[in-house]
């Protein structure tokens, strides 16, 4: 039944993120297309402006359709085909949170691939051969810390999974009776501010009463080179720190992601099992 939720939400959202992926492409494809007809320093100036909205452009897009695609799945005129398949709510959230997990990465990666095609034709209209691209990009590689590397990537996935289990709640309480009467938006509006301003609350109280930071060492170039880790500072008192301009994580944060998940994914799930009314 897990795949089988999964095999039915590719199949409603292949389509539209195929339209947004195709339409990012082929507007990058223009754009490659303007680098090399216009002159250099223009082409150079425009083609990274208008490369970097089409990314972001086509990440935000493809953020509305899970979102879009969730709520027909669960509360539109589809939404009998999954609340009569006979499994928990646990796992209908559980599949669709790991199907919209990896629709976000792929879009990440899609808009990735798309800023380095603008860049690396930036490049070569410029005059650079291939293979001093390749040793420019070789250089920024051997430049970053693979420990750092990992532990970004693993917190950028955990932000990920809770932006997405927090919509999903959005979307779920916001269609329960209590919420229902507030109207059709409404009731999800309500719902995204109520837990906005929770939120905010618990990352100010954790910052200011949770001691801990991690605070990262830049090279010369602002490539990340090595992390530390002070149990005593805190926020409002190592402003005035000699941090320097360090990027600095307060503990209290990374304890607030985990928590945001397990909380959205168990009342989700329980309100999917317990509070869902069809009509």
């Amino acid at each position: 039944m897990f795949a089988k939720i999964m095999k039915h939400d590719f199949k409603t959202t292949s389509r539209p993120l195929g339209l947004v992926w195709g339409l990012s492409t082929l507007a990058v494809i223009g754009i490659i297309i303007m680098i090399w007809l216009l002159p250099q320093s223009l082409g150079t100036a425009i083609g990274r402006s208008t490369g970097n909205i089409v990314a972001v452009a086509g990440i935000s897009a493809s953020l509305v359709v899970t979102v879009l695609m969730y709520y027909q799945s669960m509360y539109g005129n589809t939404a009998f085909f999954i609340h009569m398949i006979p499994v928990r709510g646990r796992v209908i959230v559980s599949a669709k949170t790991i199907f919209y997990l990896g629709v976000w990465l792929s879009a990440i990666i899609v808009a990735l691939i798309q800023i380095i095609l603008v860049n690396v034709n930036i490049m070569l209209k410029g005059g650079m051969s291939t293979g001093d691209i390749w040793a420019a990009f070789q250089s920024v590689f051997s430049q970053i810390n693979g420990t750092i590397l990992t532990t970004a990537i693993c917190v950028m996935v955990l932000l990920l999974l809770s932006y997405i289990l927090w919509w999903e709640f959005v979307v779920t309480v916001g269609n329960r009776p209590e919420f229902v009467r507030f109207g059709k938006l409404g009731g999800l509006a309500v719902v995204a501010v109520l837990t906005w301003l929770v939120q905010q609350l618990l990352t100010v109280a954790l910052i200011f009463f949770v001691p801990g930071i991690i605070y990262l060492e830049l090279t010369a170039g602002g490539i990340p080179e090595q992390w530390s880790f002070d149990a005593t500072a805190r926020i409002p008192f190592s402003v005035s720190a000699d941090f320097g301009n360090q990027p600095l994580l307060p503990i209290g944060v990374l304890i607030l992601i985990p928590l945001a998940i397990v909380f959205f994914w168990w009342f989700t799930a329980r309100s999917v099992e317990r509070a869902t009314a069809l009509q």
